[in-house]
């Protein structure tokens, strides 16, 4: 019996220690910001309903709200700067990127998503810093080396971009758009061995970016 009242004291004092916990977090925590955390989210969410239902207008405004009421809202500038890319506004998008990688330097999504829009600027050192910073986040992520890859190739540092593409297949062999791509660097390169064996690789994944692939090779015996 007294083992049996022991652990139902021990309990009870867990949950007094949670309630104690709860108090002190609303206690530290002011009104104002409370409410402004509140009126935020309902801004964000409104934002993301928007969004989905492809009204990028409100969602636009919605998203600026959020930011207006609680600045440091890192996920908010993220959502904002994807609508300005589906709308095609791209500095835009490249400059809330930037806003949510200062807010919060650790957002993977946002340092990608600056690379891409860069690089669609033609801004491609930007780009390269974009990715070196997403890459110390997540070394193991093939997609950012495929763009790594891609922002090489439109440089036509075609040496850097196979290095890139081989990196890419090496996390992720059955990536088939990076495959591709390294296919194109090597024939860019000359090295038609190498570009076959890709070829090869690539029919087993993806028949219709290899029939895409076979096409560069021919074209390139021909010349």
């Amino acid at each position: 019996m007294g083992n049996k009242f022991t652990k139902i004291g021990l309990r009870q004092c867990k949950l007094f220690l949670l309630l104690i916990m709860c108090v002190s977090i609303f206690t530290v925590l002011s009104p104002d910001v409370y409410a402004q955390s509140v009126s935020a989210n309902h801004y964000f969410y409104v934002g993301k309903e928007k969004s989905k239902s492809m009204d990028y207008s409100q969602a636009i405004d919605a998203f600026e709200q959020a930011i207006e009421i609680y600045p440091d809202f890192a996920e908010a500038y993220l959502r904002l700067g994807n609508v300005y890319y589906i709308i095609h506004r791209y500095t835009d998008a490249a400059e809330a990127y930037k806003m949510a990688i200062k807010k919060d330097p650790k957002m993977l999504n946002a340092c990608i998503s600056l690379g891409v829009v860069s690089a669609m600027l033609s801004e491609y050192d930007d780009a390269i810093k974009a990715f070196d910073h997403a890459v110390k986040l997540d070394p193991n992520n093939a997609e950012i080396y495929y763009n790594y890859g891609n922002v090489y190739s439109e440089q036509q540092q075609y040496k850097l971009a196979v290095n890139a593409y081989k990196k890419t297949l090496k996390i992720e062999p059955k990536f088939a758009e990076a495959r591709y791509n390294l296919g194109i660097a090597l024939v860019k390169l000359g090295q038609m061995k190498s570009a076959i064996k890709e070829y090869k690789i690539l029919k087993k994944i993806n028949k219709y970016l290899a029939k895409d692939l076979a096409k560069l090779l021919i074209a390139d015996e021909e010349e």
